[in-house]
């Protein structure tokens, strides 16, 4: 089953405004309400947002009235913000309303939030994922998620209507064992990177789709482990992509400088809303890995070893 986020969208069933130039109904009368909140939207144990938004992401939302010729024109791509609790909240001013023609809407919805994405329409917004995401924030600002309601569109109503958000890139999560040779204190302040992979795309905010992978290849920071930290873990975000047999794909930097680096033992495809999970052990004249594919999606696991350099 997919790793859904689920947004609820509360209306009250009175009057709501017609359009942006007349004055607005009150708040209880007929407004668009939004709250949210989040089903493992990060993996337990490596995880940020595993209930809810965090404080530090934004959505953007897109309404728009279910008419041949609107009586209610929505400013596109609104910007609502987090409290990390559940809250969403609308921008001042700008708080959406049913159509009093008693219309429904459409409503489609993404995260994080993009100024440039000033149209619903196209296939062309383009996306990219940080080359850094070491920080939590940098990680949330990478993971393009993207949702609509169950229907379209959906009509005046008192009861919630639930956005089902689902994750659109692809996702990494390792852990690095010390194994024969090494000990923990060999992996504090090491950094551990995703190699090989394109960091840009395009998005399609209409039906949420994904492109092919874009830009030129680089390395990806997803951690560099504490001074005194005593386990080895990170996740990264990466551009759904296809990568060949032998491609250097995850490499640890120690404090020392030396690296290890674990090259694909078989051609890859990292699927759109995959998590692809790396339990890596680590000996002095080889690295131990195993992979496994999960939901995000199920699928095979992977075993090999490479050497360090």
């Amino acid at each position: 089953m997919k790793t859904k986020l689920f947004i609820m969208i509360a209306a009250a069933t009175m009057f709501a405004s017609c359009n942006k130039s007349e004055e607005p109904a009150p708040a209880d009368n007929g407004q668009i309400n939004l709250t949210s909140g989040l089903s493992l939207f990060r993996s337990t144990g490596q995880g940020l947002q595993s209930t809810n938004i965090d404080a530090t992401n934004t959505a953007g939302i897109f309404i728009t009235e279910d008419a041949v010729t609107p009586t209610v024109t929505y400013d596109a791509n609104l910007k609502y913000t987090a409290d990390g609790a559940g809250a969403l909240t609308p921008p001042t001013g700008k708080e959406p309303y049913f159509p009093t023609t008693g219309n429904g809407v459409n409503i489609y919805a993404y995260a994080p939030y993009n100024s440039a994405y000033t149209s619903l329409a196209g296939a062309d917004k383009a996306f990219s994922v940080k080359a850094d995401q070491s920080a939590d924030a940098d990680y949330i600002s990478s993971d393009f998620i993207w949702g609509k309601p169950a229907t379209n569109p959906v009509e005046r109503t008192s009861n919630s209507v639930n956005i089902a958000f689902n994750h659109k890139l692809t996702k990494i999560d390792f852990t690095i064992t010390p194994g024969t040779g090494f000990t923990a204190a060999d992996f504090q302040e090491a950094t551990v990177s995703i190699m090989s992979t394109k960091p840009d795309t395009k998005v399609n905010l209409e039906d949420g789709t994904v492109g092919a992978e874009e830009g030129t290849a680089a390395p990806i920071k997803a951690v560099e482990f504490a001074a005194d930290a005593t386990t080895f873990t990170g996740s990264a975000i990466i551009v759904p992509q296809a990568l060949t047999i032998s491609t250097p794909f995850i490499q640890v930097t120690l404090k020392n400088s030396k690296t290890l680096t674990y090259k694909l033992d078989k051609a890859m495809t990292f699927a759109s809303g995959n998590k692809y999970i790396y339990n890596i052990t680590a000996n002095i004249d080889a690295l131990e890995v195993t992979s496994t594919i999960v939901d995000w999606n199920t699928g095979e696991t992977i075993s090999g070893e490479v050497n360090l350099d």
